[in-house]
């Protein structure tokens, strides 16, 4: 494995990882992407099947028709869960995860006095 193994980030000045220049060209961590995908399908899933089957779900609901309650619930809470893993949990850890490659840097470079900001 070589490269930026972290969780989006982005080489610091002075590291001897090569900056791509693109942001766009840094390829972002496998759990982000999933995150990504587990949301954008979760909730365009959501609103999808509420779109099409609004008139029904009512009438479904009294009639006993509790799968595609059931499957709607399901693709909220999939689309829900993602997003705040994206969106709140995996910039922490990314950030984290800068910091602690930051002080492995200084530390091989023989600054034993640098420790973790956090």
């Amino acid at each position: 494995m070589s490269g930026n193994l972290s969780n989006r980030s982005a080489p610091a000045a002075g590291t001897k990882l090569r900056d791509t220049g693109d942001a766009e060209a840094r390829k972002a961590h496998i759990l982000d992407r999933a995150a990504g995908w587990a949301t954008a399908v979760g909730l365009l899933g959501f609103v999808a099947l509420v779109l099409v089957f609004w008139s029904r779900l009512a009438a479904m609901a009294q009639a006993g028709g509790w799968l595609l309650l059931l499957a709607l619930g399901l693709l909220l809470s999939i689309g829900m869960s993602a997003g705040i893993f994206y969106w709140f949990i995996s910039p922490v850890i990314g950030a984290q995860n800068r910091d602690l490659a930051d002080v492995a840097e200084a530390i091989t470079a023989g600054d034993l006095t640098r420790t973790p900001s956090s």
